[in-house]
């Protein structure tokens, strides 16, 4: 017979035989132990289970709440379609796992959780990139790549910090936030400036620390701020390698395109990038090369000068489809037509005032090119030699010598307009080669055909730049602006094979 067990009882027994003071208190202690032991379980389990549709239902991003949370000194659960990664963290987005870039305090706490629940929906109210189709789609975007990519690191935590700091400070007027957003401020400087210190190669991190700079400089009023970080933006970009290269899907792209659209047009000066949505996919920039595409996202070119690209990019892509044997005097008019309107554009002394130097010599270029064309469309060689061929030769030399001495307005020669330089250069180089000059007429040891309108420095600069080193990679070079490979070619292999080139390959 085994013994009877009886299980020990989960809570005390208490009988009340004689209901004394002692009794009445142990029951007290009791009940409230069990009470409290039942709110905090309760507690537990509401901010365990929290998922994305009880969130969606308890969303209040209203200013009120925002200051009751501000006031009482704890974080209130803005619990939204804007999670960091959704039901990931619980409440209040803290990190037990310190597994954040920065080991955030209380108050930090609620400043990444005024950022994305207040500062990034905000800014839709304003500006929505044409890239998104609604601003839920662009504050979805943004945390799933900006914000994740802001949390592995320091100097872009402290620049989310610096951010809900100022907008506290414009929501409350208080100035405790101006005095830490001024703390996380100079934090973002200093690394800021150790990146550029190591003197490697300009990152995405980089750039979206610079972004939150300006945009503090914006929303402080500091219009010399603004113009000055928005210049160093467009410089690290082109450094970076232009629009292109920035990462996060797109998302870094559309944050560098708004600050400089909103922070040039505040400071009164010209972008320093084109914005794609002014003219892509438009009537009038459906055929630019991709040379030419570049550089007018990167501000190069103004709308005019736009619209004149694509006219004779899209009249040259006629031209390589239409057999020149057969060409009708139709496709000769053309050409001529537009040959005359760049001569009377460019000629005109009101004109040039329109157009940047940069523009000036590009619309040399291309009359340049134009004649090209013209002469590949009327069988060459019954053409004869190119009418103001010394005219445009000795004009592209003059803007080149001026762009390089004055350092293309800080784009630098070796730089984002290496190739397109290269590109004018030749184009000045074709037009002196077909100059009429007897051989007493030239310079000592000049030769017909010789690059004239670029000196070696330079040639050596942006060969070296571009890495060109066989003819075939200078043509891949001149085919991402304008080129028609049954005239160009000949010649590019005569100027590949003259004295200047090499002694370039020689050096």
């Amino acid at each position: 017979m085994q013994p009877r067990t009886t299980p020990p009882p989960l809570e005390p027994i208490f009988l009340f035989m004689t209901p004394n003071e002692n009794s009445k208190q142990a029951v007290r202690s009791a009940a409230a132990r069990s009470a409290h032991a039942r709110a905090r379980r309760a507690r537990m389990l509401e901010y365990r289970d929290v998922d994305n549709a009880e969130a969606a239902g308890s969303q209040d991003t209203s200013v009120e709440s925002s200051q009751v949370a501000i006031s009482s000194g704890r974080q209130v659960a803005h619990r939204a379609s804007t999670d960091l990664a959704g039901p990931i963290l619980g409440y209040g987005r803290r990190d037990p796992f310190a597994s954040l870039a920065i080991q955030c305090t209380p108050f930090e706490n609620l400043l990444l959780d005024h950022y994305v629940n207040i500062v990034i929906p905000y800014s839709t109210t304003y500006y929505t990139p044409s890239a998104y189709r609604s601003p839920a789609e662009y504050c979805s975007n943004m945390n799933e790549h900006w914000i994740r990519f802001a949390l592995t690191e320091p100097g872009m935590m402290n620049g989310i910090f610096l951010m809900s700091c100022r907008s506290l400070a414009n929501l409350y007027n208080q100035k405790e936030y101006n005095v830490s957003a001024l703390k996380y401020k100079q934090k973002c400087i200093e690394m800021v400036r150790h990146d550029i210190d190591r003197n490697q190669s300009i990152s995405d991190l980089t750039i979206a620390k610079v972004l939150f700079l300006v945009s503090d400089e914006f929303h402080t009023g500091n219009i010399e701020g603004t113009r000055s970080h928005t210049e160093a933006i467009a410089k690290l970009v082109q450094i970076r390698g232009g629009l292109k290269a920035l990462g996060l899907e797109g998302t870094l792209q559309d944050l560098v395109l708004w600050n400089d659209r909103m922070s040039t047009f505040y400071t009164g000066t010209r972008p320093n990038f084109m914005h794609a949505e002014t003219f892509v996919g438009s009537a009038t920039a459906k055929y630019l090369t991709p040379g030419f595409y570049h550089a007018a996202t990167n501000g190069l070119f103004s709308k005019d000068m736009i619209q004149i690209l694509d006219d004779i990019c899209g009249a040259m892509l006629s031209a390589q489809t239409v057999d020149p044997t057969s060409a009708g005097p139709e496709i000769q008019l053309d050409f001529s037509s537009r040959l005359l309107v760049l001569s009377s554009d460019h000629r005109w002394p009101v004109s040039s005032h329109n157009y940047s130097l940069f523009e000036q010599c590009l619309c040399l270029g291309l009359m340049v090119f134009v004649k090209l064309a013209l002469r590949s469309q009327t069988s060459g060689a019954s053409y004869g030699p190119l009418l103001g061929s010394s005219y445009l030769a000795m004009r592209i030399q003059q803007f080149l010598e001026g762009l390089v001495a004055a350092e293309m307005e800080e784009a630098e020669t070796g730089g984002r307009h290496a190739e397109l330089l290269l590109w004018m250069a030749a184009m000045g180089a074709w037009a002196d080669s077909q100059t009429p000059l007897a051989a007493s007429e030239r310079d000592e040891g000049q030769q017909e055909g010789q690059m004239l309108v670029l000196g070696t420095s330079l040639w050596r600069e942006l060969v070296s730049e571009l890495d060109i080193n066989t003819l075939d990679d200078f043509i891949v070079h001149m085919s991402s602006f304008l080129w028609l490979d049954e005239s160009c070619r000949p010649f590019a292999s005569n100027l590949w094979e003259s004295r200047s080139l090499v002694e370039i390959l020689e050096s």
